[in-house]
């Protein structure tokens, strides 16, 4: 266990020392005028696990761990990912979702309880479920200049 501590000791070490030497940290002269960027992703592969919807919270009005994506016909999962960074100067707009649409339908082998609503075995049933996530982040640098310690002017850059 020494060892292993003494290991992780000195990969810190090493990567702080390594980080500090690095060019990146030099601050850099803003681009002028105004840029944008567009970006994406699409992913697409096998998915597992559940979609558990109890009504209300209360305990017995849905099946535990249940329906399994699987037992509603969903196998696979699509998921794309766009994304736009706005920039002008040292600021900066950044926005982006992440689209998981889910759909499937099936025959259920044994009985599903879900929301409260009883579903015997042998029902067909489907889903259509939006796990979207949505992320921005805006980036303004106030540059504040003090001249003989009193406050001079302020600036939005």
């Amino acid at each position: 266990m020494l060892t292993k501590m003494w290991l992780i000791g000195i990969c810190l070490l090493v990567g702080v020392f390594l980080l500090s030497c690095s060019q990146s940290w030099v601050r850099q002269a803003p681009e002028k005028g105004f840029h944008g960027s567009l970006d994406g992703s699409f992913r697409y592969g096998n998915i597992n696990g559940f979609l558990q919807i109890p009504s209300g919270g209360g305990p017995g009005t849905t099946s535990n761990a249940r329906p399994k994506l699987h037992e509603i016909g969903i196998n696979h999962a699509p998921i794309g990912d766009p994304s736009l960074t706005l920039e002008w100067g040292d600021n900066q707009i950044y926005a982006g979702a992440r689209f998981a649409r889910l759909s499937g339908k099936d025959t259920l082998v044994s009985t599903l309880i879900s929301n409260g609503t009883t579903f015997p075995g042998g029902s067909s049933v489907s889903a259509n479920t939006q796990l979207d996530w949505y992320r921005g982040v805006m980036n303004i640098v106030l540059l504040i200049e003090i001249v003989k310690e009193r406050l001079s002017r302020f600036t939005l850059r």
